[in-house]
């Protein structure tokens, strides 16, 4: 999909000294130009962008420099690539933004993540869910055949998500881009934050159908686009490590990005089979269409193809006419359940109303105290 450029060198782009930095974002916008020409099918182009002009790459030079002198910063081991970088403006279609992202990557306020969502460019996921006909499927049950057999744990957080975006939804209302901060507690309160960049590839109109058969060439088989779309969903996903929040979101501020929504929930992940299986659940969500009028648990899975989604489906019992499976967000997942509006929703990064900050703390307190109860290993349908 992306055109091979491993004859091009990186560039060396650390700096220390403001006139260093200079050098050092001119030529990192210069390499990003570069790697974009070679990419000669890459050809959207966001109609909004973020633009940074001098006295804001003053601001942001300011905030860099008190960041790496209270936390000792350095370079991320995990080199810059063109293939990072070409994947970054796939996704945001900004060459301002992916500029400003590789620089904060040399600066040290962020590293590129060894997650295994960047080692692909396209991702597959769906949400499972039991029909409210038939309420029954004990995920609890299905949970414990897993670690029996076949499971492999990966991780049981807390998760708490911001979303940021400008007053005029630049992000979102122009091709369905996402910019999203992660904090994960673990039940010893250890704590992790990436930054995530995300876009749903039916965002990418004109050469949709293109990009996805060049993916999956590499399967060595025809490949049904169509049938992929309508059960798996398709989303072109990078994730970066942060190493100051703080320094982060006041260079997002500067650049007018805010905290426009937030969301919590409790995640309990498995690896089946090489699929990424997920429990999911949103504490405090009242549901008029579920027993316990709060929103239950529902599971996520992200698979590498369509048939490797089908069988670790079949393998833990989460197939057939009493499972509803779903292609779109987590929004889908609330209306399924008829259940309230589970983001918390924020002006300009909540700056006016200070209860929906208040509100996103409590919700955090009682996702922590379920989850150093062992929810997952109590919870019922």
């Amino acid at each position: 999909m992306l055109s091979k450029v491993e004859w091009i060198d990186v560039p060396d782009f650390s700096f220390e000294t403001f006139d260093e930095f200079e050098k050092s974002r001119k030529s990192i916008r210069k390499f990003v130009d570069r790697i974009l020409s070679i990419q000669k099918w890459i050809e959207f182009i966001a109609e909004k962008k973020a633009w940074i002009d001098e006295k804001k790459w003053k601001c942001i030079y300011k905030i860099i420099e008190e960041a790496r002198t209270r936390n000792n910063l350095s370079k991320s081991e995990i080199d810059i690539s063109w293939w990072f970088v070409a994947k970054l403006y796939l996704i945001f279609w900004d060459k301002h933004l992916v500029s400003l992202l590789v620089l904060l990557i040399e600066s040290g306020i962020l590293s590129i993540s060894d997650n295994r969502v960047n080692e692909i460019l396209i991702e597959l996921e769906n949400k499972l869910y039991a029909t409210h006909d038939l309420p029954g499927v004990d995920l609890l049950r299905t949970r414990t055949e897993i670690i029996s057999e076949w499971w492999e744990k990966r991780y049981e957080w807390v998760l708490t998500d911001n979303y940021f975006d400008r007053k005029d939804v630049l992000l979102k209302k122009n091709g369905g881009r996402q910019l999203r901060t992660r904090e994960r507690i673990l039940t010893d309160w250890t704590i992790t934050e990436t930054l995530t960049g995300k876009r749903k590839i039916w965002s990418i109109w004109k050469d949709r159908e293109m990009a996805l058969s060049k993916f999956f060439e590499k399967l060595w088989e025809d490949v049904d686009i169509e049938k992929i779309e309508k059960f798996m969903k398709i989303l072109l996903e990078d994730e970066m490590n942060i190493h100051d929040m703080e320094a982060l979101e006041d260079i997002l501020e500067i650049l007018r990005f805010f905290v426009n929504r937030s969301k919590i929930k409790l995640r309990s992940s498995m690896k089946i089979q090489g699929a990424k299986v997920e429990l999911e659940y949103y504490p405090w969500i009242e549901a008029s269409k579920t027993q316990s009028w709060y929103m239950r648990p529902f599971v996520e899975m992200e698979a590498e193809t369509l048939e490797q989604s089908e069988e670790v489906r079949r393998l833990i019992n989460l197939y057939g006419d009493h499972i509803i499976l779903a292609t779109d967000g987590s929004e889908w997942a609330f209306e399924f359940d008829w259940a309230g509006d589970s983001y918390l929703r924020f002006w300009n990064g909540g700056t006016i109303d200070s209860r929906v900050h208040q509100a996103k703390e409590r919700i955090k307190r009682l996702a922590m105290r379920k989850m150093s109860q062992w929810y997952f290993d109590t919870f019922n349908i």
